[in-house]
């Protein structure tokens, strides 16, 4: 949304999923749209849009829906019944080890708009892929399976550890948000991926402390193989806090990407870190 309203023709954020169809049927029946953009899960909260609900409406005006699967991966989610356009990162959980960087943008040749997108996209592509990003990729992408089951493992598990924790007031997970929207496009033996968001109880005294306690490493990426924390809100949108927090986005939100290390260790850091030190 940034980069329209910077840099192209403006964006317009439909942010209220439970509503979001409704939304869509008014706005374009006030004007055209160039496209529709949604993540599967969403960044930070971590719920769905219903593209089965979506896809629909936007054919009848052939307008594009791009879908980015970064957060599920393409291991998890199958998008190709209702996406046109499919954006990816290659940096994240398709490398793992945080040392290459890349991207890709899928053409769904199911789509009904194909004909038209595949030459745009082919006339617009500039290949920018460095040579040795490009081999990195190559030997982490062949890993990249299962390494997913794992990040989807460790993943479950925290989340679920954290949804029962005394001392954490709401998880969110793509397992509990807009569940129904996500399982209907989870594969069959898909997950639910490795981001977690919790709000601590009491996030204005306790979420400093227990993010410093985090004995994590601390970053703004995600999908490494090791365990990354961050505080979302205050990396993301500084200078607009009380703009996130109209949208449901706490300034107090910890994000944990988690990574491939000892599940139980991983709980063992995290728990240490919920528990205030003596005095």
């Amino acid at each position: 949304m940034k980069l329209q309203q910077k840099l192209g023709h403006g964006g317009i954020l439909l942010h209220h999923l439970g509503t979001i169809e409704s939304e869509l049927q008014a706005l374009l029946g006030r004007q055209s749209l160039a496209a529709c953009f949604c993540e599967i899960p969403g960044n930070p909260l971590l719920g769905s849009a219903d593209v089965r609900r979506i896809s629909p409406i936007l054919r009848q005006h052939r307008v594009p829906l791009v879908v980015d699967d970064v957060v599920a991966t393409s291991f998890n989610v199958d998008l190709s019944n209702h996406a046109d356009l499919i954006a990816t990162s290659l940096t994240k959980f398709v490398v793992g080890t945080g040392d290459a960087m890349g991207g890709a943008l899928i053409c769904n040749p199911k789509s009904p708009l194909y004909g038209e997108l595949k030459p745009i996209v082919n006339d617009q592509h500039e290949e920018l892929l460095w040579g040795e990003d490009a081999v990195v990729l190559d030997a982490q992408a062949r890993g990249f399976p299962e390494r997913m089951k794992r990040h989807n493992h460790n993943g479950l598990l925290l989340a679920e550890r954290l949804r029962r924790h005394p001392a954490v007031e709401r998880v969110w997970y793509p397992k509990w948000e807009f569940s129904e929207a996500y399982e209907a496009v989870r594969r069959p033996n898909g997950g639910w991926g490795a981001l977690i968001t919790f709000l601590p109880r009491n996030g204005a005294e306790k979420s400093p402390g227990i993010y410093d306690r985090l004995a994590f490493c601390k970053g703004p990426s995600l999908g490494t193989v090791f365990t990354l924390a961050c505080p979302f809100t205050l990396l993301a949108h500084y200078t607009e806090l009380e703009w996130a927090e109209s949208c449901g986005v706490s300034r107090y939100l910890i994000r944990i990407s988690v990574g491939l290390e000892d599940p139980e260790d991983l709980w063992q850091r995290l728990e240490r870190a919920l528990t205030e030190p003596l005095a």
